[in-house]
């Protein structure tokens, strides 16, 4: 989605695909179908990482439940999916289980599980504590989420790897693609023999392509995303690489110190940030 720039004193400049993609809004479009025709509605866990989005959801009938023992009526699975003990759990409580798992991530899942069952140690390259590497993980023990390419170099782990009778890496769908390429790059060193898969998703790819472009040209970037969302951190982290960027949820966090100077700027929104609230960002940098 794009918005128009009533060129004002500075100048914005917008990354592509900013703002909700596939997976995050066919999540809440599901919720929302599903509020409209039952009284009892809710998410297992956080249905996205926006605090905005969540509200909007709960006005139109959507709650939210963390623990398999309080699902009733229907629960709609969120987009980063879940472990098979807590869809088991889901399935024998709740009245109905409608499952919004992002494809992407659903894909991801099962090239793991065919490596696995093949025998394989699998490293996911992402956020053990996220919710998508969680359910990726899905509590098997040959299932191993790293964050960085050193940790390749802990002992206990590097001896698994090498040790291993086959050994395949994959992401998690929103993870810096630069990041992945590291710990490829290390993993060949003591796997040659290693099956890389890049499956961090097409949107996430050109939004973090589109940022590094705009992030080598201007003085500053700013991102509109939730502190909790991880893809929004990884852009502000891409983004620091090479330029300024500081992260907002809504313009009310936007500070008019930050564009002392500054003639142009560039705009960017993790992946599960409303259209509005870009909007009303956009609006705030113009009216500075």
């Amino acid at each position: 989605m794009s918005w128009p720039n009533k060129m004002g004193r500075i100048k914005i400049h917008f990354a592509e695909a900013a703002g909700f993609c596939m997976g995050v809004r066919r999540a809440i479009e599901t919720a929302e179908a599903e509020a409209a025709g039952s009284d009892a509605v809710f998410t297992y866990g956080e249905l996205i990482h926006n605090q905005a989005a969540l509200d909007a959801l709960k006005t139109k009938g959507v709650g939210v439940v963390h623990d398999p023992a309080e699902a009733a009526g229907t629960i709609v699975i969120r987009a980063h999916g879940i472990t098979t003990a807590e869809r088991d759990a889901l399935c024998r409580q709740a009245g109905r289980v409608v499952d919004a798992t992002c494809t992407m991530v659903q894909h991801i899942k099962d090239e793991i599980d065919a490596a696995h069952a093949k025998g394989a140690l699998v490293l996911v390259c992402g956020e053990p504590e996220h919710p998508e590497a969680i359910g990726l993980k899905d509590g098997r023990e040959d299932v191993v989420v790293i964050r960085e390419p050193l940790e390749l170099r802990d002992p206990e782990l590097k001896k698994r790897v090498e040790r291993a009778e086959a050994v395949t890496l994959v992401a998690q769908s929103t993870q810096l693609i630069e990041t992945f390429d590291a710990v490829a790059l290390a993993l060949a060193e003591l796997r040659p023999d290693a099956a890389v898969h890049n499956t961090i998703c097409g949107p996430t790819r050109k939004r973090q392509e589109a940022l590094l472009t705009l992030a080598q040209t201007l003085p500053l970037i700013v991102v509109v995303g939730d502190a909790h969302s991880a893809n929004t951190r990884h852009l502000v982290e891409l983004a620091r690489r090479h330029t300024r960027a500081e992260r907002v949820s809504d313009a009310s966090e936007l500070d008019p110190e930050w564009f002392t100077g500054i003639s142009e700027v560039g705009v960017s929104a993790g992946a599960s940030t409303p259209d509005e609230t870009i909007q009303k960002v956009v609006e705030g940098i113009e009216g500075l």
